[in-house]
């Protein structure tokens, strides 16, 4: 019997955590007692488990964290952790701490879409410790991303715009399931040339929205009035392995708009313009000869005879006319010594009446009528020219030193003392920089730029239009290290021409057909590395051996700088297959356009959306429901209306009095 008491509490020593010192044998009468404390400290998560959960989308992801232990507890705590995941693409998401709080149970918690990790701790009030994990998947059905930022009409005036020689439509998108978003344009080359969409970063704003910001730029429709309709698409990429393997498939958000160029009336550019000229009343150069060379956009050149050309003076008088061509010629000679405002002006013709759009004061800020355009200068005419004459001058040191990006500011005051109101030329390292004229002091301003230093001369050269009068600073620049990436920077009045800061904005076209890499490699398209990069690739994305292709596109700056800083990718991996067309399962390139998403959008058929009409892609109704963010209206059960009574009273009147007279009918006969 002792024997067998002894391996009792061997088995509870191993199995139930016995302490030793609680086990008392009998003397004499071989008793023995047992004092059994309690087991190893056990906490328990009841909820959530180890399953999916499904939301609606747009939701709250809020569970109930249900706990319980096998003693009294001191302190709950929870840690929400989001594994790391890698998105369609070569963004890597997660790996976040979400929460790390206390708790006291039974509470709630506010998920992540997609993987969790919950971590569950609690401290007994004897001291003891035990932690759970549980592993969970929040389930959201994919919706569609949505454009925002488009007018059904948009209109811009012929030759403005934000980006030189380029229209400029500013839009972009949003989606609630954190996807990468990509952004087309139909129709695409040859229709309206080529278009580019230059794209921002997105922004994931987890767990609920993504936000693209993305402008289509067109240097082809820039110089070409009248409308045309156009139709921004955007989708998403291929959906993550979770979401894939419940058979849904990425989606897409489409809007269709007006494009409406305006042709506006461009003024006369005169080509070479003059500033201020002296000439002498005898002898030697008595004449002023000049050829005001002028274009328009409409009317040509002054050759064609749509051109007029004036001239006038202050104080009043005529000096001298102006031919239809634009050129002048006068001889001073024998006239008196003075000194001359000139204003030779040049005014276009209109443009055709039924040329104007109606809304062309409303968008662009003039009628359409006749342009003029005018070169203001000064004649002097004299016997016995002085040189101008600087009298003033900022800064007073001539020798100075600055930083980099440093705003610099000069000015000259000068006089002539024949009475002209000379220009001023503005130099920096001998190149120019800034025209003053018609003003008796000119002003500069100027910034190097960073990573500028050394000795720099800032030069001024005032001129009555015959001689001349300068003045040199000499800078010594400090170098300032340019940011990175680098910023633009510039001084006003001409400044900033050295600055080496420029940030460049790029803007791409589509990608051209999908080719076969190996091809591609024999050909000379691909280097090695590029191959073994583009094969990379397709191994990630199961597009390995005959199915592994390579896509190029052509992406340019579209504004004054030249660098290569934050080029997009030009060269990029694709799913290979000899004839693509719009119905082999696979989203390629074909018929010179891309598809948007699997065989929808650019060549093939649009892509369904949540504006299109029809009830598709699993909505619960039209565009509503599903997908859509729309809810679809609940439908209330057939209320008849005053009117069907009316005609169901009206109708039993009438068979009431079919009865009646049936029975008068039927009683006469009877009687008689």
């Amino acid at each position: 019997m002792k024997k067998i008491v002894i391996f009792l509490v061997v088995l509870f020593s191993v199995l139930g955590g016995i302490n030793s010192s609680s086990l008392v044998l009998g003397g004499d009468s071989a008793g023995v007692s047992l004092e059994i404390i309690e087991p190893f400290f056990k906490i328990f998560v009841h909820s959530p488990k180890n399953i999916t959960y499904e939301f609606d989308k747009g939701a709250f992801f809020n569970l109930d964290l249900n706990v319980s232990a096998n003693a009294p507890v001191d302190i709950w705590q929870y840690v929400l952790f989001e594994p790391e995941r890698v998105r369609a693409g070569p963004t890597i998401l997660g790996g976040n701490e979400i929460a790390n709080v206390g708790f006291v149970p039974n509470t709630t918690l506010t998920a992540v879409r997609w993987d969790n990790e919950l971590n569950v701790s609690a401290l007994a009030v004897d001291g003891r410790e035990d932690d759970e994990r549980v592993d969970f998947y929040i389930q959201v059905n994919n919706s569609a991303p949505i454009i925002s930022g488009i007018d059904p009409e948009f209109f811009i005036c012929e030759g403005t715009s934000s980006l030189p020689s380029f229209i400029s439509l500013f839009f972009g998108a949003k989606d609630i399931d954190e996807m990468d978003l990509f952004f087309g344009i139909e129709p695409v080359e040859p229709a309206y040339g080529l278009f580019f969409l230059g794209t921002n970063p997105q922004q994931n704003i987890s767990p609920y929205l993504t936000i693209l910001n993305s402008s289509m730029i067109s240097s082809s429709l820039y110089e070409n009035p009248g409308v045309y309709s156009l139709n921004i698409s955007v989708g998403e990429n291929a959906l993550e392995p979770p979401l894939s393997d419940t058979g849904e498939q990425p989606l897409a958000d489409r809007k269709s708009l007006d494009l409406t160029v305006i042709e506006v009336n461009s003024p006369p550019n005169i080509i070479n313009p003059v500033g201020v000229q002296t000439v002498w009343n005898n002898g030697d150069n008595s004449t002023f000869f000049h050829d005001f060379n002028v274009t328009d956009d409409e009317s040509g050149d002054e050759t064609l005879g749509g051109l007029n050309f004036n001239v006038s003076f202050n104080p009043n008088g005529a000096l001298f006319g102006i031919d239809s061509l634009g050129v002048v010629n006068f001889d001073a000679s024998g006239l008196l010594v003075g000194v001359f405002d000139v204003s030779v002006c040049v005014t276009d013709e209109s443009l055709p009446l039924s040329n104007i759009h109606p809304d062309i004061l409303t968008y662009c800020g003039q009628d359409g009528l006749n342009q003029t355009t005018c070169n203001v200068f000064e004649l002097t005419i004299t016997d016995e020219n002085r040189p101008p004459e600087i009298i003033d001058f900022y800064p007073l040191d001539l020798n100075f030193s600055a930083g980099g990006t440093d705003s610099l500011f000069f000015n000259v005051s000068e006089r002539d003392p024949d009475g002209t109101t000379p220009d001023a030329y503005w130099y920096v390292d001998s190149v120019f920089k800034e025209f003053d004229n018609m003003s008796l002091i000119d002003e500069f301003e100027f910034s190097f730029g960073c990573g500028v230093s050394g000795e720099h001369p800032v030069r001024v050269d005032v001129t009555d239009g015959e001689l001349n009068t300068s003045l040199q600073w000499n800078v010594t620049v400090n170098l300032v290290s340019c940011p990175s990436p680098p910023a633009s920077s510039g001084g006003g009045g001409g400044g900033g021409g050295v600055t080496p800061s420029c940030v460049p904005q790029w803007g791409c076209d589509n990608w051209r057909v999908c080719r076969d890499v190996d091809d591609g490699l024999a050909s000379g398209a691909l280097s090695g590395d590029s191959f073994r990069d583009i094969r990379a690739e397709c191994d990630g994305q199961g597009a390995r051996g005959d199915f592994c292709g390579f896509q190029v596109r052509g992406c340019s700056v579209i504004n004054t700088c030249d660098r290569t800083t934050g080029k997009p990718d030009t060269l990029q991996s694709c799913y290979f297959t000899e004839n693509p067309s719009c119905s082999d399962g696979i989203k390629n390139c074909h018929s010179d356009s891309c598809e948007l998403l699997v065989d929808c959008g650019g060549p093939c058929g649009p892509c369904a959306t949540c504006s299109d009409g029809i009830q598709n892609q699993g909505e619960g109704g039209v565009d509503c429901g599903g997908p859509c963010a729309n809810s679809c209206p609940v439908e209330l059960p057939l209320k008849p209306s005053v009117s069907i009574y009316f005609w169901i009273l009206l109708g039993l009147v009438v068979l009431i009095l079919v009865v009646w007279a049936y029975r008068v009918w039927r009683k006469k006969r009877f009687v008689a």
